[in-house]
């Protein structure tokens, strides 16, 4: 129940040496590369092992970061180009008619 109490005090009160610390460089870049950390965590970090523990911090860290910047964000590019946008508040992007009935 902390952990949400914390996140929302640190988003409503920037100015808490927590919501500081947190939106250092470190810290925003593990934030960006959460998911594929978290899909990496399980291989170097579970089943309760211990042994070199900095280690396999940082192996899980770097595989976390290469699957980032050579699969999620390419991937994530790719869908941007290939995927119809939600909205149309995208000037930029022209708007793709509906397809008519063709009962001619």
């Amino acid at each position: 129940m902390s952990v949400p109490l914390l996140l929302a005090g640190t988003v409503l009160n920037p100015q808490w040496r927590v919501s500081r610390i947190l939106e250092q460089r470190p810290f925003r870049w593990v934030g960006r590369i959460s998911h594929s950390l978290y899909l990496w965590q399980q291989l170097f970090l579970g089943n309760g092992r211990t042994g070199m523990l900095p280690l396999r911090i940082a192996a899980a860290l770097m595989c976390a970061g290469a699957s980032f910047y050579l699969i999620e964000k390419p991937m994530i590019r790719l869908g941007h180009r290939l995927a119809r946008p939600v909205t149309s508040g995208r000037g930029d992007l022209q708007e793709i008619p509906m397809a008519q009935n063709a009962t001619a």
